[in-house]
Order: structure tokens, then C-alpha cells, then sequence
């Protein structure tokens, strides 16, 4: 009987210990998975460079004061719960030095804390984050065109370049939301907030798409 009661109190605090060891290595992996998301959609933006933009292949964006707008479209997304479909944003970007975010006066709260936290990694290696703001913002895309506009504060309209009658395209270049890339060049690409001000004509533009997903830890 005594032997058997020394058994149990050994056999008891290992029992235990391999319980608090695998909830602890169960909380430590939903710790680690982080906050699901994924993002599909179009992308376009516009900048001062001349024809073509050498960021996206990893060139100095300081070296010809590479500063531009741009925008996303979302066909399908999510963050976590909260759905981010048909959602739209905009952004202002000065590669190296500054960014900052605009998100439709169309999303939810939920929403633009989501598309928020979802963004702002991508762009962490861009530099400043100046904040997010809400806007109405007119975006089209499609047919080798698209067109921006958020009234008073920025508007880029731009057109693919073709070869062959198809688009010259990049893969896995250096940009933070799109994987593809295609080239193009804009007719304008103008901005006027944070105190700052720009307008360019005949420079460059690239028309991208989306397909991320991933987990963050935020």
C-alpha cells in the first residue's frame, strides 16, 4: 500500500506537468498564428519617376525624388471576422521618407481598423506613417485604364503600356502590396495634403494585382 501511494504521488505532478505544458504550447501557437487575413484586387498608383519607375526593381527612390498616389480596390478580403470586400483605399507615398492612408467614407469602423493593421506592415520599409484618414474616393479600374480621385487632396489617371498588344509585366517586384505589376505611364498624378504639394504630367504608373494571405500579428 505504501509502495502504491509513492507511485501515485510521483506518477500525479508528471500527469500535471504534462498538462500545463501542452495548454502552454497551445496558447503559444494561437499566439503565433496571429490574426488571419487575406487580400485579392487591383492595384494602381502613380509617381513623379520618369518612365519607368526603378523602385520596383529595388533602385533609390531618393536618388529622383520618387513620390506619387495610388490606390487599391478589394474584390475579395478579409481581416480576422470582419469582411473587407469591395472595399476601396488610397494612399500617398514618398518612398524612403513618408506614407499615409485612405480609406473610403463607405467602410465600417471595424473595417478601416482592419484594412489599418492589414496595410501598414506592408508599407513599414516606405518610412513615416503619417495616419489614416476617411475620404470619399472615386476609383476605376479596368481595360488597360484607371482613373483616381479623392476631390481636393488627390487625383492620377494612367494607361498600360503594351507590347505586342499585351501588357509588359513584372513579377515579384518590390512592391508592397502587388506581387504583378504591369507598366504604364500617367497623363497626371497630382496630391495636396499634410502640407505638402505635387503635380506631375507624363510620368510613370504601374497597374498591379493582388493576391496575398497570410497572419498577422497584430
Amino acid at each position: 500500500e505504501g509502495l502504491m501511494r509513492t507511485k501515485y504521488f510521483i506518477i500525479l505532478p508528471v500527469f500535471l506537468l504534462i498538462a500545463l505544458n501542452t495548454a502552454s504550447a497551445q496558447m503559444e501557437g494561437k499566439k503565433s498564428a496571429g490574426t488571419a487575413w487575406a487580400l485579392k484586387g487591383d492595384y494602381f498608383d502613380a509617381c513623379a519617376c520618369h518612365y519607368v519607375c526603378t523602385c520596383d526593381f529595388g533602385g533609390d527612390p531618393q536618388a529622383h525624388g520618387c513620390e506619387g498616389v495610388g490606390a487599391i480596390k478589394i474584390k475579395e478580403g478579409k481581416y480576422g471576422d470582419t469582411s473587407l470586400n469591395g472595399l476601396t483605399a488610397a494612399f500617398y507615398i514618398k518612398p524612403g521618407t513618408e506614407w499615409s492612408l485612405y480609406v473610403d467614407e463607405s467602410a465600417t469602423e471595424a473595417q478601416r481598423d482592419a484594412l489599418e493593421k492589414l496595410v501598414t506592415p506592408r508599407f513599414a520599409e516606405v518610412g513615416k506613417y503619417l495616419g489614416v484618414k476617411t475620404a470619399k474616393i472615386n476609383f476605376t479600374y479596368g481595360g488597360g485604364k484607371a482613373s483616381l480621385e479623392i476631390p481636393n487632396v488627390m487625383s492620377a489617371k494612367g494607361e498600360q503600356v503594351m507590347n505586342n498588344k499585351k501588357p509588359i509585366t513584372v513579377m515579384n517586384g518590390m512592391n508592397p502590396l502587388a506581387d504583378k505589376v504591369m507598366a504604364g505611364k500617367a497623363s497626371v498624378s497630382q496630391f495636396k495634403d499634410y502640407n505638402k504639394e505635387f503635380k506631375y504630367e507624363g510620368r510613370n504608373a504601374w497597374f498591379g494585382v493582388i493576391d496575398k494571405k497570410g497572419a498577422s500579428a497584430q
